[in-house]
């Protein structure tokens, strides 16, 4: 295939993301992975399209670890409960911020979410990813 740019006119590096911006994206995507997290609970990861702001428009962000609380059973203890609830924070401040109450994460798909990101090093690049969610 003829490339449409010559590689020399490409940049070898992304630029970080502003990270004291507030950033506006539509959720485009929520994936639950196939495998457990270190410590056996379930996670899933999100994909948002940003619209705001306008410099960063069009452009895909993502947040690689949202865990997803287990069931919990009449048997727990209060304390037991609580803490695997809180398990949920980061998935509950997600559907906070995009204003929906869903019981499937397929219901979050398209809410309209506010975030902060943060530039991250992996495999020696700088990547933003979401950083919190803003209610």
């Amino acid at each position: 295939m003829k490339l449409p740019v010559s590689t020399d006119q490409l940049p070898l590096e992304t630029e970080p993301w502003d990270d004291s911006v507030v950033y506006r994206g539509i959720l485009k995507a929520f994936n639950i992975s196939s495998k457990l997290d270190k410590n056996g609970n379930i996670y899933g990861s999100a994909e948002f399209e940003v619209f705001e702001p306008e410099a960063k428009r069009g452009r895909k962000i993502t947040d690689n670890y949202i865990s997803i609380p287990p069931e919990i059973d009449d048997g727990m203890s209060d304390r037991q409960k609580k803490s695997l609830l809180e398990l949920g924070v980061r998935l509950a401040r997600l559907a906070a911020s995009a204003k929906i109450s869903a019981e499937d994460t397929d219901d979050l798909i398209g809410g309209e979410v506010t975030f902060t990101i943060k530039n991250e090093e992996y495999q020696g690049r700088i990547l933003p990813k979401v950083s919190e969610y803003l209610i």
